[in-house]
């Protein structure tokens, strides 16, 4: 019954969390978005037990907003500043800057890398391999999974490609493990997160130059206090052992404070404006 109970839950696309009051504690609800990389099952069993502790260590109420399937609903809900607060790429920070005055907060401190991996029992072996041919990525504007790498790919590898974009990392993996592509793209986050009986039946082909972490960012709306309270929270948790487990599941191992101007702002440079698309 726990079980079912917990499906039940998981399966709505708003998941509200609510710390227990105490006296003049904050009454406003905030609205956390997460960018789509894997199921809505998956995304919420990781985020809501993270964010009742967050909520709880900076004193306010954070309510998850989950999407279904696809990135376009999220882009849309970042763009028209929908949600108080996102975790989002780092080329989602940039429109999310630009239209609506986002700021980061807190990220990983470690960079991540992007990847390319194929099936562990075919001949694709290199990006060589995959001229001609159909790749799949999560969605356009995922941003070391699939804008930065066709970038990379069409830019520096001078590599012809077909991509098939099918939503999230997960089934990324998937239609490559069920040779639905010839290869994919993905991130090593992701795909270290894996099943084994689906990790074991892949090989990572190519790899990005490192990255800078996706930021948790909130709205200019957002009071600078609560801003405060949420950073500290953070930085509290990134010190104690017994939350370790719950910053592991939102790949945020190491959280340290964000800055736009010089982490961010620079990504504008790469001139990835002409691979940024929709689904």
């Amino acid at each position: 019954m726990k079980s079912r109970a917990f499906m039940l839950l998981c399966i709505g696309s708003i998941f509200a969390i609510f710390p227990p009051r105490t006296g003049a504690q904050e009454t406003k609800v905030y609205t956390l978005a997460v960018v789509p990389q894997a199921y809505t099952i998956s995304t919420a069993t990781k985020w809501a037990p993270f964010v009742m502790k967050l909520s709880q260590e900076a004193g306010v109420t954070i309510r998850i907003k989950t999407y279904y399937s696809t990135v376009r609903q999220f882009e849309s809900d970042v763009k028209n500043g929908v949600p108080d607060f996102v975790y989002m790429n780092p080329y989602h920070m940039l429109m999310a800057h630009k239209s609506q005055k986002y700021v980061p907060l807190i990220r990983e401190r470690e960079p991540f890398i992007g990847i390319l991996v194929a099936h562990k029992n075919t001949s694709v072996n290199s990006i060589q391999d995959i001229k001609g041919r159909v790749v799949a990525f999560p969605s356009p504007n995922s941003f070391g999974a699939s804008l930065y790498m066709r970038w990379l790919l069409t830019k520096k590898e001078r590599i012809l490609f077909s991509p098939s974009y099918v939503q999230t990392h997960d089934n990324v993996y998937r239609h490559v493990m069920l040779d639905k592509a010839a290869a994919g793209g993905g991130i090593q986050d992701t795909f270290g997160n894996l099943p084994e009986e689906i990790k074991n039946q892949l090989k990572i082909i190519y790899q990005t130059p490192p990255l800078i972490s996706h930021p948790f960012a909130a709205h200019q709306r957002v009071q600078e206090l609560v801003r405060i309270k949420v950073i500290n929270a953070f930085l509290k948790l990134g010190n104690d052992p017994a939350a370790r487990e719950l910053l592991n599941g939102i790949h945020i191992n190491n959280p340290v404070v964000a800055d736009y101007e010089t982490e961010y702002a620079p990504l504008t440079k790469l001139g990835l404006e002409k691979f940024v698309g929709t689904e």
